[in-house]
């Protein structure tokens, strides 16, 4: 199992992204905070710059769904306090508090969460080298 970013999850959308093909290809459960979701959605103009049609966005977001469980809150609260003082970035809590509820990696390419040592966090390169 493993926690994915915001971030890794907005590359699913390029057609011809490395990340999809991982995200596809994963061999474990891949886990996301339902606030992703919901951060996702109130990123969409970010993928118009991709050339992505908000058609093209609910066709992508269906097939995340198919690859990715998002999470409700209730099920990491209690490792929400732990997690904000892990967190440089307080939208990062959510991610890490999930990670410390399931045991699992966070996959993130964001080099601000790779200072706290708490959660283990594996970058895209990390994630292939690891299927090779």
């Amino acid at each position: 199992m493993i926690v994915v970013d915001t971030n890794i999850l907005l590359s699913f959308f390029r057609e011809d992204s490395v990340t999809k093909q991982l995200i596809k290809a994963f061999p474990t459960g891949i886990l996301a905070p339902e606030t992703a979701e919901k951060e996702l959605v109130a990123l969409q103009h970010k993928l118009q710059q991709w050339n992505i049609t908000e058609k093209q966005f609910k066709k992508g977001m269906q097939a995340l769904r198919k690859h990715v469980d998002f999470i409700s809150s209730e099920e990491c609260s209690k490792f929400l306090a732990e997690a904000k003082q892990l967190a440089q970035d307080k939208s990062d809590a959510a991610f890490l508090a999930l990670c410390l509820a399931k045991h699992c990696p966070l996959w993130s390419n964001d080099n601000q969460l790779r200072k706290q040592k708490t959660v283990s966090v594996l970058t895209t390169a990390d994630i292939i080298d690891s299927l090779a």
